[in-house]
């Protein structure tokens, strides 16, 4: 996996009015174009939440890339899900 071009930073604006329901945090968006799709990742700092996708078109070791991110970003595994989803199974 190769960057094909900058990564794509996004504030997401804190919208206090929508805090009581949950539905607006604020965070930032984060989108890395790479040879074989993207990676990107939406955070919630209030909620000190994060979502990550990690789509290739190509194979790799899925095991590796969550090991790489627990490590990098301090994940506690008790504190988290993960959940593989294969989409070549769609063509």
């Amino acid at each position: 996996m190769e960057y094909l071009d900058g990564v794509q930073v996004y504030k997401v604006p804190l919208r206090e009015s929508r805090l009581s329901n949950g539905e607006d945090e604020g965070g930032w968006s984060i989108i890395a174009p790479i040879t074989t799709s993207h990676m990107a990742i939406h955070t919630w700092p209030l909620r000190g939440a994060f979502m990550l996708d990690i789509f290739s078109c190509r194979p790799f070791s899925m095991t590796r890339a969550e090991h790489i991110v627990r490590e990098r970003l301090g994940v506690d595994p008790n504190r988290c899900a993960v959940r593989y989803i294969d989409r070549n199974q769609a063509f």
